[in-house]
């Protein structure tokens, strides 16, 4: 066993400790696995041997560790369609392929939200290249800005390759986004 699988396991099963362990749903975990293998199938660099867990926390969040990727419960209430969900598992499987989690702690909130900012991007490639709706990046930090510091979401939204940004004519027709229409950006997926 490699050590990263080590680290993984010790920092998984901590995780799952913080956050009142993991939810059974095995209708949830099918829907995961299912939307994983398609993004996997896609993008050959991302990690095939990889679990999906959902966390019994009400939060918003998502989590990635070497060979797991968790969701709060509390955010899979909210991805009411797959591409939300395959945008949230894109995102944490750009930090398995940055190590994001091998690496030690952020020293400050600048390097916070450029870690962050760095998996968006990699997270709307992904999109594009399992034929998911990259706009549904920016949607999902949108679901999520109120779990984030004050100006992460707009800043991660800005920072996000075309189209996946409000251009597209689907953003004008949701009225929750309708701030979009004048230029403003804003969104951000928890820290």
């Amino acid at each position: 066993m490699s050590s990263a699988t080590l680290a993984g396991t010790s920092a998984a099963l901590q995780l799952e400790q913080e956050c009142g362990g993991v939810n059974d749903s095995a209708e949830a975990e099918q829907r995961l696995e299912a939307i994983g293998e398609w993004l996997t199938l896609s993008c050959a660099e991302l990690p095939r041997a990889c679990r999906y867990r959902l966390l019994n926390e009400c939060g918003m969040n998502a989590f990635s560790l070497p060979g797991r990727i968790y969701l709060t419960r509390g955010l899979y209430a909210r991805l009411n369609d797959d591409d939300l969900l395959t945008a949230a598992l894109a995102h944490e499987f750009a930090h398995l392929v940055r190590d994001d989690s091998l690496r030690p702690r952020c020293a400050d909130e600048r390097e916070a939200l450029e870690r962050e900012m760095l998996a968006d991007a990699m997270a709307v490639d992904y999109l594009r290249r399992c034929g998911a709706d990259p706009t549904a990046m920016a949607r999902l930090i949108e679901i999520v800005a109120g779990e984030q510091p004050e100006g992460w979401a707009t800043r991660r939204i800005a920072r996000l390759p075309r189209p996946a940004v409000p251009d597209d004519p689907r953003w004008l027709r949701d009225p929750g986004l309708r701030r979009f229409e004048a230029g403003q950006r804003g969104g951000g997926l928890g820290q």
